[in-house]
């Protein structure tokens, strides 16, 4: 990687907003990942201007953001080695033992973080707020939520993907949508079909997880959300944003929740440009992150 982010012109902005509603920004560029690295080092800097504190982030697994995450562990432009505080978005609850997965287990989201993102940042296990694993998974969501009040009380930059049926983390489609805290959460059969293929070699898919809930977004404890999407959730994604927020489709929430960055490939954006009024905006590396609010 020869440029850094911030100077590169790659990064596109575009604008969607609609009337009483907080105005969600896309970025999209050549480069999906150095698209999202630019967009979440500038809300980083951002915190450190105006808090003068060192951020917390919330990371998510999967397919989607693994592009980032290399892009992430090899820039050395990234200030925040070894300081960055970070918290675990969700983890699989064993289907024999019905415990939070162990660590050492190759399904574990916490090891699949710790391998990809948290070792070669060299981020100590002081500062990871992570589920407890091995034990009961409400035992887990209780510690969770205490961590969370004692240790952040924000999330400065929380990270998401968007699930098949439009969950966010693992809030499936439910009434439990709105759920402050961590939860436990049943799978939904979407869900549990598209992340088979990482499970089946190494016990089975998982039908519960314990995940954070939407709480963390309409509380306003993740300051700047940030939804990373591929050409392939266009039609999820474009539902989540149409007509009201609804539990049927849990990313919809995002209407509500202002200073969202919506990261998408250049292919999704022509999607997007045919189906919704957004308009483009120079990229101003500041304009997104303004209007940050400290949240005790």
């Amino acid at each position: 990687m020869t440029n850094d982010p911030y100077q590169s012109p790659m990064i596109e902005q575009f604008r969607y907003a609609r009337r009483d509603k907080p105005t969600i920004r896309f970025f999209s560029g050549p480069d999906f990942g150095l698209t999202a690295l630019g967009v979440f080092k500038d809300s980083l800097d951002i915190v450190e201007q105006e808090f003068h504190c060192t951020p917390t982030v919330m990371f998510p697994t999967g397919g989607t953001p693994q592009a980032f995450y290399r892009e992430l562990t090899a820039d050395s432009h990234f200030k925040w080695r070894c300081t960055l505080n970070v918290v675990q978005l969700d983890e699989y609850v064993d289907p024999e033992t019905e415990l939070v997965i162990s660590k050492t287990d190759p399904r574990s989201y916490a090891d699949e973080l710790a391998r990809t993102v948290y070792e070669p940042l060299r981020i100590a296990p002081r500062l990871r707020t992570t589920f407890r694993d091995n034990v009961d998974p409400k035992e887990a969501c209780v510690s969770m939520n205490i961590a969370l009040a004692k240790n952040c009380r924000r999330i400065d930059t929380g990270l998401y993907g968007i699930g098949p049926n439009g969950h966010l983390g693992f809030v499936e489609p439910s009434y439990k949508w709105m759920t402050e805290g961590a939860f436990v959460s049943k799978l939904a059969k979407e869900t549990r079909e598209a992340n088979a293929q990482y499970c089946e070699e190494h016990g089975g898919m998982p039908t519960h997880a314990v995940t954070q809930s939407l709480g963390l977004l309409t509380k306003r404890i993740v300051r700047h959300p940030m939804v990373l999407a591929k050409e392939n959730k266009a039609d999820i994604l474009l539902r989540s944003l149409r007509g009201k927020p609804t539990p049927r489709v849990p990313a919809s929430i995002l209407q509500d929740v202002p200073n969202v960055s919506m990261i998408v490939t250049a292919e999704l954006l022509e999607i997007l440009k045919t189906e919704l009024p957004i308009k483009q905006e120079a990229y101003n590396r500041m304009e997104h992150t303004r209007h940050f609010a400290y949240i005790h």
